[in-house]
């Protein structure tokens, strides 16, 4: 039997930038390859596809000469097909070892294919896509996760607009009774060649306060520190 493999991008020690673990460090896993291509992502280069090269030893290494016991996997995407079988042995491995597993879902993938690397993880840090990424987000995912992992999830949704925000809204409205435990994080969209979209974030702010405060608003707290063009922190 093939071992199997993982396309990485990089590995690299970094500080939580969004969500509800902001401010926490962390190794950063970065793979490669991402079919879904969000018009307003900000990680272009690690969407290219490329085949699995990287033994999961080779990946592991790398991790443990960091340090650190608290890994986030992102990519590119995790949950691509070609991915999950080394994510799954890589994810073994590392809790063998004591590690704390963060997972980087763009909420996309269907329940029933990501199900084994969900029940494997520590957290799921699932994006709620919005329209502006040209891939809006599924209502019966959604569901499907807060249904199965509400003790260790949180929801994440990148801002540009009001369309953006009645559609978080929708979602939101569609799947009551919500569980106390998700959050469900707002991030006001950078351009990636523009400074700190201070007006996108007031709009934000006023509208979360205007229809009850039902989500959380969190700035990238990474872009603010080292620019939005910024890929490796």
């Amino acid at each position: 039997m093939t071992a199997p493999l993982l396309a990485l991008n990089k590995i690299y020690l970094a500080t939580e930038g969004e969500g509800i673990n902001v401010g926490l460090p962390e190794i950063l896993v970065r793979l490669q390859g991402c079919a879904i291509a969000c018009a307003n992502c900000d990680t272009p280069a690690a969407l290219a596809k490329q085949s699995p090269k990287y033994q999961v030893d080779q990946v592991l290494a790398q991790i443990q000469h960091l340090g650190l016991k608290r890994v986030s996997l992102t990519g590119g995407d995790p949950l691509a097909k070609i991915q999950r079988p080394g994510v799954m042995a890589l994810g073994r491995r590392l809790k063998e070892r004591g590690y704390w597993i963060n997972l980087e879902a763009h909420g996309l993938t269907p329940l029933e294919d990501a199900a084994e690397v969900y029940d494997l993880v520590d957290f799921i840090s699932a994006d709620f896509k919005t329209p502006s990424c040209g891939h809006p987000g599924s209502i019966a995912v959604l569901r499907g996760l807060l249904q199965n992992y509400a003790a260790k999830l949180q929801i994440k949704s990148v801002i540009v607009d009001e369309n953006d925000l009645n559609f978080v809204q929708k979602a939101y409205q569609a799947c009551q009774p919500w569980p106390a435990q998700v959050t469900w994080t707002l991030t006001p969209a950078y351009d990636l060649h523009e400074a700190l979209p201070q007006n996108r974030i007031a709009r934000i702010y006023k509208w979360n306060c205007a229809t009850g405060g039902k989500f959380r608003v969190i700035v990238q707290q990474h872009k603010l520190v080292f620019g939005p063009q910024r890929d490796d922190v």
